[in-house]
């Protein structure tokens, strides 16, 4: 995923999903998460040519009530993942005309059925199951990077796509980083081959392998300052006031176990690279593009007109807080 991968939404292509169909395998409302969502199909009368790339299947997620521009966020953070080249499901505009509410369409991230594999999605909560007696499913307490790595060997690039994650949370401010936000994806492969035998009939074969990788960086919707009302903007104008906002998070994954506090993620990231040195180029690949694509992208989002549209004052003081992280994490990984 690239800047040249991004499935532009124009302002005139907002989305309705009242006509679409929701998904009877999770009925009206979607289980998981706090934020109110449904699972959708993508309608057959659709011509938008950025829906339906990879999925017919959606999640249509509301804002908080006390937040209602929120859903915002994971339709920003999915054009800045692709500036960063870092996998995030692709986000856009919707509205439901029926329920008078909008939202953001989020393209579903694994792939129940295609023609040469199937694909299912295990969540970290499991992982965590799996390895921590009595582990704390609600809040996560005992929810730290040391025991993810205990899966390093079973899982492929697993290193690799967590430093595309954590430098992605510490660039978006994401600190919600919990067990039901990360998992992975089994991806089943199977051919169906022919062959002749000794008596001249043909048999039938299926090849079969298996793949599992991490899952994109999905629920990004507590980042980019979205708690701080527009009334507030005006007290994060320096640096200083930037800074002390983005140290006061702290990452709800611990590094270790044993460890009895949460770390600013600033810090995660130090100690992630002092642990895998070899990840600082990638990390620093990630982060070192041009603040003013990211302006483009975000500032594009001003023009949609839906019932709680993005602000421009927001959209600048989203921008405000990324390039302020930027600037930190570039001078974190330039630090030997």
């Amino acid at each position: 995923m690239s800047i040249s991968d991004i499935r532009i939404q124009r302002p005139d292509e907002i989305v309705d999903v009242s006509i679409w169909s929701v998904d009877d395998e999770y009925g009206k409302m979607y289980p998981k998460g706090a934020r109110d969502k449904k699972v959708v199909f993508l309608s057959e009368s659709s011509d938008y040519k950025f829906l339906g790339v990879e999925s017919r299947r959606y999640l249509y997620k509301l804002s908080f009530n006390r937040y209602p521009d929120q859903y915002w966020v994971e339709i920003v953070a999915y054009r800045i993942g692709c500036l960063m080249n870092v996998p995030v499901p692709p986000a856009f505009v919707a509205i439901d005309s029926k329920e008078n509410n909008c939202g953001a369409l989020i393209e579903w991230f694994y792939k129940d059925i295609k023609n040469e594999y199937r694909e299912s999605y295990t969540d970290g909560s499991s992982f965590m199951k799996h390895e921590i007696p009595n582990f704390d499913t609600v809040k996560g307490t005992q929810h730290n990077f040391e025991t993810i790595l205990s899966f390093e060997d079973k899982i492929e690039n697993w290193v690799q796509d967590w430093t595309r994650i954590f430098i992605f949370d510490a660039l978006i401010g994401n600190t919600d980083r919990h067990q039901d936000n990360w998992g992975t994806i089994l991806r089943d492969y199977f051919k169906v081959t022919t062959v002749d035998d000794f008596k001249n009939e043909t048999l039938v074969g299926i090849k079969f392998s298996q793949r599992r990788f991490l899952a994109p960086a999905f629920d990004n919707g507590t980042s980019m300052g979205h708690e701080i009302v527009e009334e507030k903007f005006r007290n994060f104008t320096t640096d200083d006031q930037l800074n002390k906002y983005i140290d006061k998070g702290l990452y709800h994954m611990k590094w270790a176990y044993a460890d009895k506090e949460k770390l600013p993620i600033m810090e995660f990231i130090k100690k992630f690279i002092a642990r895998f040195p070899e990840q600082r180029d990638l990390m620093r690949k990630c982060i070192s593009f041009d603040i003013k694509d990211a302006e483009a992208l975000v500032m594009d989002l001003t023009r949609f007109e839906v019932k709680d549209k993005l602000s421009e004052s927001r959209a600048r003081f989203m921008l405000r807080l990324l390039e302020q992280r930027q600037k930190r994490l570039l001078k974190i990984l330039e630090e030997k």
